[in-house]
């Protein structure tokens, strides 16, 4: 029992620790990372900076706790980030050939779609290629179209 209660204050000392460290050169700390939501995420992995400050070995070292958990979200938002670019790419060229939708709203309405969502978007937006041309779309599954991850 003594060593569950040995790790419980471990993590409550790191917990609040990471509440009052601000990441380097940012507004935000290392515990909302962990608590904010993916989009907001999005908007931090923007600092480009920070994003390689979090990815080197610091971070484990620092947090040997929380340090993989917060690495793992990091993660996630980059790639969600890098998928709403994608989407904003695509559906601003589609949007704009058929309405003036500004680049903002396109982005907001993009934030309530899942990544397979956006995944599916981004398929369906993009120009079909040639070696599509000659393929059944009734032949299409989404599995072969690789859009989730399993």
């Amino acid at each position: 029992m003594r060593l569950v209660d040995d790790f419980l204050n471990q993590c409550k000392a790191e917990v609040v620790e990471m509440g009052t460290n601000y990441i380097r050169n940012t507004n935000i700390t290392y515990y909302q990372i962990l608590t904010k939501n993916s989009n907001e995420l999005v908007s931090f992995t923007k600092n480009i900076e920070a994003v390689k400050y979090l990815q080197t070995p610091i971070l484990k070292r620092k947090y040997p706790i929380y340090g993989d958990m917060v690495d793992a979200r990091i993660k996630k938002a980059v790639h969600r980030r890098d998928l709403m670019q994608q989407g904003l790419k695509w559906c601003s060229i589609v949007f704009y050939q058929y309405a003036d939708i500004p680049f903002d709203t396109i982005e907001k309405v993009l934030e309530y779609l899942n990544n397979t969502d956006l995944r599916i978007l981004i398929y369906a937006c993009k120009p079909l290629k040639s070696k599509f041309d000659e393929i059944s779309f009734s032949s299409l599954s989404l599995e072969r179209l690789d859009l989730f991850d399993y």
